[in-house]
């Protein structure tokens, strides 16, 4: 049986995976006719960067098959890694 956890956090990479897109077009699209030394275009390009790392953390997130938790600062939270199905 599916907990309601998993469930919730499918639910959650599902609106993240929305934004994701969303952002990264933007992104693209604003630095798509800047110029390459333009300080703006630098920034922009750090933005994308960090929206890629975001994707690649939602990936791992859709990949929650159960729930599994680590210590961390003196609680716990969601193993991303234990808790995919593919344990990668």
């Amino acid at each position: 049986m599916t907990s309601w956890k998993v469930i919730f956090c499918q639910l959650i990479t599902i609106k993240t995976t929305m934004r994701h897109c969303i952002l990264s077009g933007y992104s693209q699209l604003l630095t798509a006719d800047m110029p390459d030394h333009s300080p703006l275009h630098e920034h922009l390009t750090e933005v994308g960067a960090q929206i890629d790392r975001m994707g690649k953390i939602t990936k791992k997130l859709m990949k929650i098959t159960r729930y599994e938790s680590r210590d961390y600062l003196g609680g716990r939270i969601i193993d991303i890694e234990k808790a995919s199905d593919t344990g990668k």
